[in-house]
């Protein structure tokens, strides 16, 4: 990592920090950045990234023209050079180089559900961490989450090409912003051959009916990110299934509710943690 060291020497210098200049930026000592520098201890993942990005360059720039090599050889394993690939132009706004590393290396060699659950959940919750961590701007959180929507859009143009047979109705519960989740949902039921007519959030319970109604879904998929939304839960589903008289099977899932809720005492009621639970309802 002799090459990183002198490269980021030379980064420091230019943009005129001094060593505590940057160590405090990482959050980390003024004799870490020296190591660094003289290649006698290398940084972890995390501050790697927040150098790239501070200096608005990509992490192959920094460790030189054999960066993924010197990654490897540092026991960083194939997928983890890729997820700091995509991380790294998502942190310096290079969405060009981010659809490319995905077209090249990760569409044709992995499945689907390691997409969505190795790569976009993952990117998902490094932007989010960074973010909270006060390590990236709102802006940049924002910028980076719709580059993520829009893979998950092109993967499900990519894997939705299955004949549709059977149909469902997916929405998000009351006012919820946060709908990648569901989003998510939709790309791996058009993977299975389910049809998805994806509502989004904030639509009131007359639409909803209106459009199982004119539809007829073998599914309902309700996604609740937040516990505070729970007794609209509670009445959403009341409402369906006395309209509905529990023909339609509803699947909930998302981190505002767990298995123990009372809405798993309707036989037509589940409650989901996963995708692979997904694929075992609508095939059944």
């Amino acid at each position: 990592m002799k090459l990183l060291g002198k490269n980021l020497k030379s980064l420091r210098l230019e943009q005129k920090y001094s060593q505590k200049d940057l160590a405090d930026r990482l959050g980390v000592s003024q004799t870490s950045i020296a190591h660094y520098e003289a290649g006698t201890r290398q940084p972890t993942l995390e501050n790697l990234i927040q150098i790239s990005s501070i200096f608005q360059t990509s992490i192959d720039d920094l460790l030189g023209n054999d960066s993924l090599n010197s990654i490897q050889t540092d026991s960083t394993n194939e997928k983890q050079v890729l997820l700091d690939m995509l991380l790294n132009s998502l942190l310096i706004k290079n969405e060009q180089e981010f659809f490319d590393v995905f077209e090249k290396d990760i569409l044709n060699t992995y499945t689907i559900e390691e997409m969505i659950y190795g790569f976009v959940d993952y990117l998902l919750f490094q932007i989010g961490d960074l973010w909270e961590k006060g390590a990236i701007s709102e802006a940049d959180e924002h910028f980076a989450t719709n580059v993520i929507r829009k893979l998950i859009h092109h993967i499900g143009i990519v894997f939705g090409k299955k004949i549709k047979t059977r149909t469902a109705v997916t929405f998000s519960v009351s006012t919820e912003q946060h709908t990648v989740g569901m989003e998510l949902v939709n790309v791996y039921l058009q993977s299975l051959g389910v049809k998805t007519i994806f509502l989004g959030s904030s639509l009131p319970m007359e639409s909803i009916v209106e459009v199982i109604e004119k539809q007829m879904p073998e599914y309902i998929f309700i996604s609740i990110t937040m516990k505070s939304y729970m007794n609209n839960l509670v009445r959403l589903v009341n409402q369906i299934n006395k309209r509905f008289s529990n023909k339609v099977q509803i699947i909930i899932g998302g981190p505002g509710i767990d298995e123990s809720s009372i809405l798993s005492d309707n036989p037509n009621v589940s409650i989901i943690n996963d995708l692979t639970k997904i694929e075992k309802l609508v095939k059944a």
